[in-house]
């Protein structure tokens, strides 16, 4: 049985093209990691443009409700 992850992904600026900071590149990191422990990644949230000082995240909360409300833990790519 695949254990369940939900991603979050965030960048600071909407435009980061940097290739390690990129949403892609993020995505891309996250679904390979889970492709290769076997786990189920049951939804990933974004935040752009927003500060990693910044603690009230809308979309970060949102990933963490889910984890609760799904028994799933939290895969962060920040």
């Amino acid at each position: 049985m695949l254990s369940k992850v939900v991603g979050y992904i965030r960048v600071s600026v909407q435009n980061d093209t940097s290739s390690i900071h990129s949403v892609e590149t993020q995505l891309s990191m996250i679904q390979s990691y889970c492709e290769r422990n076997d786990l189920e990644l049951i939804d990933i949230f974004t935040d752009t443009n927003v500060s990693g000082g910044k603690r009230d995240r809308e979309n970060l909360q949102k990933a963490v409700s889910l984890c609760k409300a799904s028994d799933s833990a939290l895969i962060v790519k920040d």
